[in-house]
């Protein structure tokens, strides 16, 4: 069983649209609609097995408050972004996904070969898997919103056109 953190510095850190503000979640006044999705193996279906409450704490994360939740069974869950990142977000094309993370603890078991970002939306899904796992520590992740990296559907599907 993973514990993960997910830290105050989620942020979609769209900065090429100037017309767009920033969508971000600093997570130290509560866990701001995000919640935590299960999926027996999101590699072939994007199907939620289950859905929870993400543990919010006031204090402890990288700079403030954070989220985490421990793995509730043997696939993989993700975090699920709150109502501030519903909606038509394509003007966003060109920003990236920013956000710190961290394992709290670990009783063992290898990384699965998941995603690690999962966008959904108008019948589409578009998946993303960073080069390193997150560590005992706060780590920065990012991956940039044009293309580059993600695939449709799952880690195997067609590569996503910029």
């Amino acid at each position: 069983m993973k514990r993960f953190l997910l830290a105050s510095a989620v942020a979609l850190a769209f900065s090429v649209p100037a017309a767009h503000a920033a969508i971000g979640s600093d997570f130290n006044a509560g866990s701001q609609g995000w919640q935590v999705v299960d999926f027996s193996n999101p590699n072939l279906s994007l199907t939620p097995q289950a859905s929870y409450m993400a543990n919010w704490h006031a204090s402890g994360g990288a700079n403030g408050g954070y989220i985490d939740f421990s793995d509730p069974s043997s696939g993989s869950f993700y975090f699920s972004a709150g109502s501030a990142y519903l909606g038509n977000l394509s003007g966003y094309f060109g920003g990236s996904l920013s956000y710190v993370q961290q394992v709290l603890t670990s009783t063992g078991g290898q990384w699965r070969n998941d995603p690690d970002l999962i966008l959904i939306g108008n019948g589409q899904a578009y998946v993303y898997q960073q080069a390193a796992n997150p560590g005992s520590t706060w780590q920065q992740f990012s991956a940039t919103l044009d293309g580059a990296g993600w695939r449709r559907g799952t880690l195997a599907g067609a590569a996503v056109d910029s």
